[in-house]
């Protein structure tokens, strides 16, 4: 079972792009990157349900090289997918879109110059941007991660023939929480479980001193839980538990008859956090308002959804992956001791620093009023270097990466797999969407992105630089557009792609804020009525 921190697994990306996609299509062809084989393919066919005319479904046929790829699982398992849970992969499958297709187009860089670019990124200390106003909370940095999890983590476990491989959608939804947990592996003992609406596996497991205040784990530590990536750090365990218990709470105010219902409601919740709270948090003032006044999309699937709803590649492997910027080297933690990047990783399943019976040691427990005065990196092009020197525990080994036996740089992975991938460059979206190019020209006056004295650039010849200024690839240059801005913020390029997506993802949900405009959450938690809900309205019904 694969719980990699980095992206891996076999990608497919569609030929059409998010313009080409509407609901009058009757199949999408998915191929696999170059690097495997070029006549790799998927295809979706549409057709109807017998059983059911409400629901579109779709059969994947995969190609006889998409055969040998996917082995060792049986791609004869392939079976009809709901439209609503989107395209179906296996545990090394993954499913994409894209903005523009630079197959064939793409212009990589060398291996060489990849590896001096991401270790400038971790050189320094710490940030490069001087915050004109307050930093963003820490706790958006690891929301972030949650939502990313959500919307495109696909993975089927191993070992079940018969188990359907959609346990991932790319729609905001929370089926990373209310999904089938893995089959095949025994949960641990002293769970704590939502009381009502059993059986359920909304539970959390003791730390070392029997407080539920731990995901869920199997006897040898593992998160007994539907996404285990929810233990990748620390901070995002925490999380974990906390909208757990704040789905608890949801269960104890409305009183659902079915996890159904309650899922729908809870999705709501936190697509309003994601909505109200965290984009305008994280993405440019101006984007975030254009979104929310006119409720268009401009750059993801500009006509509305498709039925088949995928998440473009270029904001999950580049524009989404701005929060490794904003991670921080230390963070206030709790009334024991504050937690530096390292605790934050070890006491972890991955980091193997549990309690000798695999639980959480009870003295990293998060104090959230604490951490909530914790502070966020400023986007910008360096990343903390402890991020430098991750060991292989947090890398998926279907990824790609070339092997490193000093350490993973999280910085050259990113780098690495948008060659692998033939990702559009930031020229590219540039040169073939005007919006995006009006905004790429809102911030930088001329195409010297990085200029000769900018500490990326050390190390690298005049050529390459130059090279790296006309063939930026996107994930660098939505953080150098961030430290351009000085804001701390997403610039408007990357806020556009990011903020769109996610607005997307939730209007794909089924029953989502954005379809119920009528919908209001309860402000003081079963007490009065908003439109919006917060973080810390979250944190405070938890705790209400």
């Amino acid at each position: 079972m694969t719980l990699g921190q980095h992206g891996g697994g076999i990608p497919f990306l569609a030929e059409r792009t998010v313009y080409e996609m509407g609901d009058d299509f009757e199949e999408v062809v998915f191929h696999a990157p170059e690097r495997l084989k070029r006549d790799a393919v998927i295809k979706a066919v549409r057709r109807e349900d017998p059983d059911n005319p409400d629901r579109t479904v779709f059969r994947l046929e995969p190609s006889e090289a998409a055969r040998d790829l996917l082995e060792p699982l049986d791609p004869d398992k392939y079976s009809d997918i709901r439209a609503s849970a989107n395209l179906l992969s296996g545990s090394t499958a993954k499913f994409y879109y894209r903005i523009f297709d630079a197959r064939g187009k793409f212009e990589s860089h060398e291996k060489n110059v990849l590896e001096t670019i991401a270790g400038n990124m971790s050189a320094q200390s710490g940030s490069t941007t001087t915050m004109p106003g307050p930093a963003i909370p820490a706790i958006y940095t690891y929301f972030g991660q949650f939502i990313a999890h959500d919307l495109t983590h696909m993975q089927n476990y191993p070992g079940d023939p018969g188990m359907e491989w959609n346990l991932r959608s790319h729609v905001f939804d929370l089926d990373s929480i209310f999904a089938s947990l893995p089959v095949g592996v025994s949960p641990g003992t002293g769970f704590e479980c939502m009381a009502t609406l059993q059986p359920n596996h909304l539970c959390l497991g003791p730390t070392s001193l029997d407080r539920h205040e731990d995901i869920a784990r199997t006897a040898n530590g593992f998160p007994f839980t539907t996404d285990p990536r929810c233990d990748n750090n620390l901070i995002a365990a925490q999380l974990y538990v906390a909208i757990t218990r704040f789905i608890w709470r949801l269960q104890e105010c409305y009183g659902f008859a079915t996890l159904d219902e309650l899922q729908v409601m809870a999705a709501r919740y936190l697509q309003s956090i994601a909505l109200n709270d965290y984009l305008p948090a994280v993405c440019d003032d101006g984007v975030v308002t254009d979104l929310a006044q006119t409720g268009q999309r401009k750059v993801i699937f500009p006509g509305g959804n498709p039925v088949l709803f995928q998440v473009p590649v270029e904001f999950a492997a580049a524009c989404f992956r701005f929060g490794h910027s904003m991670v921080n080297s230390n963070y206030l933690w709790n009334d024991v001791d504050d937690a530096s990047l390292n605790d934050v990783l070890n006491n972890t399943y991955l980091g193997n620093n549990l309690s000798p019976q695999k639980r959480l040691i009870d003295n990293w427990v998060i104090d959230w009023d604490k951490f909530a005065t914790a502070e966020a990196k400023p986007i910008d092009t360096q990343i903390a270097n402890r991020l430098n020197r991750l060991s292989s525990n947090w890398i998926d080994p279907s990824s790609g990466v070339p092997y490193a036996p000093d350490g993973y740089n999280l910085a050259f992975i990113t780098l690495w797999r948008a060659g692998q991938l033939e990702l559009a460059t930031a020229q590219q979206l540039k040169a073939n969407l005007p919006l995006l190019a009006a905004d790429h020209a809102s911030t930088f006056a001329a195409e010297d992105i990085f200029p000769s004295g900018h500490p990326i650039c050390a190390g690298l010849t005049a050529a390459q630089r130059d090279h790296l200024n006309t063939n930026t690839p996107l994930w660098l240059y939505v953080l150098r557009e961030a430290e351009k801005a000085g804001t701390g913020k997403l610039g408007p390029f990357g806020s556009r792609i990011v903020a769109e997506t996610i607005h997307a993802a939730i209007a794909g949900a089924q029953d989502s804020v954005l379809s119920n405009p009528n919908f209001q959450v309860a402000g003081e938690f079963c007490h009065g009525a908003t439109t919006q809900f917060t973080l810390n309205a979250m944190f405070g019904a938890i705790h209400a």
